[in-house]
């Protein structure tokens, strides 16, 4: 993982502000992390072409979710730890 954007309450989808973002600094969003509590969330980083990590709040991943982004880990903590380790 080479990229981290980080923008509060974002959309990822092709014309929003995380696209938007990612083309100003010269990052792909392949290569690029979002992580999401939000199912909407979600689906917006997916349809943007983003690493995608749920890292569930108030509802649990479906299998929707699960079809959609990358990985999901139970907490900021996990997600530190899968970077450091290279799993993400």
């Amino acid at each position: 993982m080479n990229n981290l954007i980080l923008i509060g309450m974002m959309g990822c989808g092709k014309s929003t502000v995380g696209r938007l973002a990612a083309e100003k600094l010269g990052t792909d969003p392949a290569h690029t992390l979002v992580l999401e509590d939000s199912y909407n969330g979600v689906r917006a980083g997916a349809a943007g072409g983003f690493v995608t990590v749920m890292v569930p709040d108030l509802l649990p991943a479906d299998d929707e979710m699960r079809g959609l982004y990358t990985m999901e880990c139970t907490s900021l903590n996990e997600v530190l730890d899968k970077l450091k380790t290279g799993e993400l």
